[in-house]
């Protein structure tokens, strides 16, 4: 499927169990997460303007007037970006580490043409048991059918646990599955993303997060993160400043 090399849109996290924290780290420019108990009583909502670069899967969120950088997947509504929860987890993508004297060239802002969606190592023919569950509508009323999957080997590896397709042209409309477990998220979860087409491409419409945490002096406490991702546009160029060091 074709991806265009820059998306725009606004990210919206709603939290209750536990506040979403972002903030930037002045010294490398990367965007910091966290999560904050005391302040999440009720509930706790913001939002944040974003554009991500699909060539190298970067993500530039806008924090106070500035922009930090990211590869953490909750803020990338691409199809890329719903691989990297998939595959990798809440971190993404491991940064990749070039062998010593290789060179390494700048992703190309603009690059133009699809992209390839890697999707078939965590989602395969021989990666599961598929079992059909019958029809389940899709988050915008359309109907769908439902799979649910059980991994053949390595969970981790083979997170996924339920597709709704899409009738008529059997694209994946909702995907559930299992947050593996990663260096900054050790805790255990499950992730539900809704896809729609906006300007002719497969973004994710919305999604949810879920997760239980054992506080010490307070007990088990479960977090739900929604996130809906709108305002999108399709930018000829990156706002200035945006994936610069």
């Amino acid at each position: 499927m074709p991806s265009p090399p820059l998306v725009a849109y606004t990210v919206t996290v709603t939290s209750t169990g536990a506040a979403f924290l972002v903030a930037l780290d002045p010294a490398s420019g990367e965007a910091e997460f966290g999560f904050s108990i005391a302040d999440a009583i009720g509930y706790t909502s913001r939002s944040w303007l974003a554009v991500v670069r699909t060539s190298d899967v970067v993500t530039a969120v806008e924090l106070d007037g500035g922009y930090a950088r990211s590869r953490y997947p909750i803020f990338d509504p691409t199809w890329s970006g719903a691989y990297e929860w998939l595959r990798f987890g809440f971190d993404g993508r491991p940064p990749a580490t070039p062998a010593p004297g290789a060179s390494v060239a700048p992703a190309a802002e603009d690059a133009a043409g699809p992209s390839v969606i890697a999707v078939v190592r965590a989602i395969s023919s021989g990666a599961y048991r598929v079992d059909d569950r019958g029809t389940e509508a899709c988050e915008d009323g359309q109907n769908g059918k439902h799979l649910r999957l059980e991994p053949t080997g390595d969970p981790d590896r083979y997170p996924a646990t339920d597709l709704v397709l899409r009738s008529g042209d059997d694209r994946i409309c909702t995907m559930r599955f299992d947050l593996r477990p990663t260096q900054f998220w050790a805790l255990a979860g499950t992730v539900e993303l809704h896809f729609a087409q906006i300007g002719g491409y497969e973004v994710v419409g919305d999604g949810r997060l879920q997760f239980s945490a054992r506080i010490r002096g307070i007990g088990k406490r479960r977090v739900t993160m929604r996130m809906l991702y709108s305002d999108f546009s399709f930018p000829s160029r990156a706002p200035e400043g945006a994936f610069e060091r």
